[in-house]
Order: structure tokens, then sequence, then C-alpha cells
């Protein structure tokens, strides 16, 4: 007869593992008569003795990186806490709380904390002690809010605490003064306006902050409240300061990078794009998006003939496609895929030819334009999959791609083809073609938008 046997390295790893998720709590192998030598009560035994090694081991975090955790953020429960209370007060988003589940038999504790900004998250604390249990939860909460800058160090007292609004805007204040000393252009310092709006029929607060120097930064916020709405657009402005690489490792603003990367501005900005007559463009390409859907039309020198495309957004992309992490309309990122489309889509007539692009969005202008050996993966973001297929194909065809701005009022036809009024574009030209052509979908990578920073919808 076979005889059950505790299994060994791996397999009892994965047993214990087992025990941590809710999984199957029993491993089994069978082995010949002869190859027993355990008792199914010995092997119980151990089985409990070897779990609560690999307890030990797995506990989350390890003790040598609480401990170390632990020393960075004295009070992790007061910070997380502190951090989120304007948006609970004002908000409604829920407050973090702890749910705790006994593991073999009460011997140890798995606490999870659960956090609803900026979305919902879970972190894990695994301890004998379930005030431990609870403290390593929030540890690893602080870890990753410090990682994305909302959690800085004093420089004099060397406390950790969480960033404020007054805190924020006063860096910003700083940023504007450094930008007088390192740039001639007369610039404004940041701006931050609110409005009320309807969204699903709900009148809700809208926040917008913008920051000029040193890369031109937008960031909006919706909320039930004008003072939810401002708090959580600082906090998103200044995590994406932290990814643009202007914060220092404790996430206080970093003053010694700014000439250098002053110099690499200057540099970028010192190409400016070529006039019409300078390009000498072989086609032309009109662009534009909408809440509707978006379209384009193409002109090509020496020809009467008007190429077009046309389409909704939710016939181009179908419902497995998340496009966003909401159902807010983000008009630079959509118009930059419109452009990327629309060339991606001709791309066989642009073989070893001159395109010049025409949109009325100077994001997508400024996307198209800029040099990829003086900018980063972060500064892509969240158009940097976008811009790689642009480059991409540009490099395997050998195209040379331009693009030009133009006022809204001089991109009615291209908006027409975004709203998908095909008639009305008729009327302005008779000559186009009969059908829109078959779009290119972009969707090979996955997805194919990449977010920067941690966009707010307090619910």
């Amino acid at each position: 007869m076979p005889q059950i046997l505790l299994p060994r390295s791996a397999t009892c790893l994965r047993y214990a593992t087992g025990l941590l998720f809710n999984k199957p709590s029993i491993c089994l192998c069978f082995s010949p008569i002869s190859a027993v030598q355990n008792s199914v009560t010995n092997v119980t035994v151990r089985h409990i003795a070897l779990s609560r090694n690999v307890f030990r081991v797995l506990e989350v975090p390890s003790a040598t990186e609480a401990s170390m955790l632990k020393r960075k953020f004295e009070n992790p429960r007061q910070i997380i806490h502190k951090l989120l209370q304007p948006l609970v007060t004002h908000g409604g988003i829920p407050e973090p709380f702890v749910k705790y589940l006994a593991k073999l038999n009460g011997q140890y504790w798995k606490a999870r904390l659960q956090v609803k900004w900026p979305y919902d998250m879970m972190f894990t604390g695994v301890h004998k002690s379930i005030t431990v249990a609870e403290e390593n939860a929030y540890l690893q909460a602080c870890q990753l809010y410090s990682y994305v800058g909302l959690i800085y160090e004093d420089s004099h007292t060397k406390q950790t605490a969480p960033v404020t609004e007054q805190f924020i805007l006063k860096m910003l204040d700083v940023l504007y003064q450094q930008s007088g000393i390192y740039t001639a252009e007369h610039l404004t310092s940041y701006r931050i306006t609110t409005t009320r709006v309807h969204v699903d029929d709900d009148l809700v607060w809208h926040a917008e902050l913008q920051v000029p120097w040193p890369h031109p930064v937008i960031v909006t916020s919706t909320a039930p409240t004008m003072r939810a709405a401002q708090y959580s657009v600082c906090l998103q402005t200044w995590i994406k300061l932290k990814f643009f690489r202007l914060l220092t490792g404790n996430n206080l603003l970093n003053v010694q990078k700014l000439p250098r990367l002053s110099e690499r501005l200057a540099k970028q900005q010192s190409a400016v794009p070529l006039s019409k007559e300078e390009f000498d463009p072989d086609y032309e390409l009109f662009v534009d998006s909408s809440r509707v859907g978006f379209g384009a039309y193409l002109l090509a020198q020496g020809e009467d003939k008007v190429r077009w495309l046309s389409d909704f957004w939710p016939d181009h992309f179908n419902e497995e496609t998340v496009m966003l992490p909401e159902p807010k309309f983000y008009s630079s990122f959509y118009e930059y895929y419109a452009l990327v489309a629309a060339c991606y889509t001709w791309k066989h007539k642009f073989v070893n030819k001159k395109v010049l692009c025409w949109s009325d969005n100077m994001m997508a202008v400024g996307m198209v334009n800029m040099n990829p050996y003086l900018i980063n993966s972060i500064t892509m973001k969240p158009n940097g999959k976008l811009y790689r297929i642009m480059v991409q194909m540009c490099l395997k065809y050998n195209i040379r791609l331009q693009a030009l701005h133009l006022n809204r009022e001089e991109n009615t036809a291209a908006d027409m083809l975004s709203r998908v009024h095909v008639e009305k574009f008729r009327e302005v030209f008779p000559e186009a073609d009969e059908k829109s052509k078959k779009i290119k979908k972009l969707l090979f990578w996955k997805p194919i938008y990449q977010s920067n920073s941690i966009n707010l919808k307090c619910n």
C-alpha cells in the first residue's frame, strides 16, 4: 500500500504558500512501502513544524525589510491617514481600513490594508503578532507613496511626513524663482483654477494646475468638493514632477539638477520646425479628434484627389481594449493617437516622402517634432508607446515627418471627420473619395496608454 509522505524542498514551500493564500492546503505524494519510515502522525506534526518555518521566511515584509522601513517611517499609520484625510473628509473616499485573517489556527496573522486612492489598492502584512502585521501593511503603503513622491523627509529634523497642499505650492514657487535664473523667457508662475462642471449628470468640481517650466505640465482632477479637487490636483502634480526626476531621493525639489536640465531643454527647443515652404512636403495630413471619434484627410502634392478616414471611438476600440482608466476625455492623447494612426494607415504611400501634419493640439505637434535623443522614457509618457510606434515607422519606411500647429477655426474639415459628419465634409471637398480608408488599429502594444501620473476621480 502506498503511504502519504511529506513533500520536500520546493513542494513544501508551495504547500506553505498555499496556506498563506487560502489555496488547497494538502500536497500529496506516494512512495513504495519500503520507503516509508514515518507514521501518519509524525508526518502531520512535521507538516505543521515546517509550515511555521516557511511562514517565518515568508513574513511580509521580511524582518530585515520591516526593520529598515520602521526606521524610515516611525508612525506609518499616522502618515497614511494624514495624507488621505483631506480626500476622506472632503472628497468622499472611504477611509483606509484593515481586514485580519488568522492563519495556522491563529499562530500567524495576515493584515490586509485597503486604500481607495488613487485607485483600489491592497497592502498585506503577515506576522505572528496581529499588531505587527497591521503595522507591516501600513509600512508597505508608506513605501509606495514615498516612491511616487508623496512622503518626504525633512532635511533638518530627518523625519518623514506626508506632503501637503501648502508644501507643494511653496515648492512650485521655488521652481518659478529658479526659472528666472536659467531661462531668458518671461514665464508665469504656476496657475491653479477650479470650475464646476457636469460629469455624468453630476455637478462636480474640476481643478486644473499648470506648471510652465521646466516641463510644461497640465494636471486636472475632478472631485465632489473644491477642496478635494484642489488637494488631489496638487498631489498629482507632485507625482508628475517626481517621475520627471525633478525631486531628490527625499522627495524635495532637486534644485541642483535644474542647470543641466535647463541646458538640455534649450538644445531641444532650439530646433525650430521648418515652415511649409521650407519643408516642401509631398503630403499634407490634417488631423483632429473629438469625444465622438477622430478623422483625418490627406492631400498629395500635384494631385486633386482627397483621401480621408473617419471612425467612432467605440467602433475603433473593442470592448476588451480599455483606453483610459477613467471615462474622461484626454484630448492631447486622443489627438496624438489620431495623428499616429493616420500616418500608420497611409505609411506605404509615405515611403521616402516628406509628410507635413497639421493639428490644432500643441502637445501632438510637439510630440511629432520632438528629438528622440534629447528625451527620456519618463517624459514621453503617457504617449511613450505611440511615440515609439511613430519613430519606428519613420525609420522603417524612411519617412520624414514634421508637424505644424493651426487654429481650430482653420481645421474645420478635419473637425467634421472627427465628429463623423461625412456629408458636411463632402460639401467642403466634393472630390473626396467615396469611402473612408480602413484605419489601422495601433493595439499591438497593449495597453497603448501609459500613465505617468495617477489620475484621481473621487467618487
